[in-house]
């Protein structure tokens, strides 16, 4: 049976789906051998792929830019620069140049970092604000069904989340035997926290790929009947 894992902060998780999720995912895959001659491999890596998908569709995208601000008092000091270069000026004076501005963007872990820049325009071009690796959760799911065969959505994922995710996901397959079996191992640190619902997401994915699955019987045999879907 395929099993998902993710490793946090050092510390592995083992995921165990309740029983009666998996019965649900047996009964499709049953489904799937009965009315379109799935074999049991074929069954495994399909419910691999929807446990990919359903939770690749839970993760959220970070935005393209961290917030950011002003630094109140670096605005106060600018302020009294220019009404000095001011007065120079008037004096007969020249003006002595400014800093660029001080501005305050929030890390990953919360941490206040401090760069300056010459404008808001300039300082959404700053490291400290882009977010390079946006999505990178999201890829990782994707790139785990790549290894499986099939494509995975990467809508939205920036270039770095595309690239990292690649690295953070690993699937070992053993689809040949009378026991065939897909385990799925996510290294993203903050995986749990990128899902849409948290752990709870997680321990939905596999009632929501039995779902998937059926659906996916019922419209194929549809087709193969020349019936619209209701």
């Amino acid at each position: 049976m395929s099993r998902a894992s993710s490793n946090v902060t050092g510390a592995g998780i083992e995921i165990e789906f309740p029983q009666s999720d998996i019965d649900s995912v047996f009964k499709a895959m049953a489904a799937g051998q009965r009315e379109l001659g799935w074999t049991l491999a074929h069954g495994v890596k399909k419910v691999a792929w929807a446990i990919s998908s359903t939770l690749g569709t839970s993760a959220r995208i970070a935005p393209k830019y961290r917030k950011f601000y002003a630094d109140l008092e670096d605005q106060r000091r600018i302020q009294e620069d220019k009404l000095h270069n001011k007065n120079m000026r008037s004096a007969g004076y020249l003006s002595v140049k400014g800093k660029d501005q001080l501005f305050v963007a929030k890390g990953k872990t919360g941490k206040k970092l401090y760069f300056r820049a010459r404008s808001e325009a300039q300082a959404k071009k700053h490291p400290y604000v882009i977010i390079k690796n946006r999505g990178m959760a999201k890829a990782s799911f994707s790139w785990g069904m790549k290894w499986l065969g099939r494509q995975g959505s990467m809508a939205g994922v920036g270039k770095g989340g595309k690239f990292y995710g690649s690295k953070y996901i690993r699937v070992q397959s053993d689809l040949k035997g009378a026991n065939p079996q897909v385990i799925i191992t996510n290294r993203v640190s903050y995986i749990l926290d990128a899902l849409r619902g948290g752990p709870q997401a997680v321990d939905t994915a596999m009632e929501r790929a039995a779902s998937s699955l059926m659906h996916e019987i019922e419209n194929t045999l549809r087709k193969k009947l020349g019936m619209g879907r209701e």
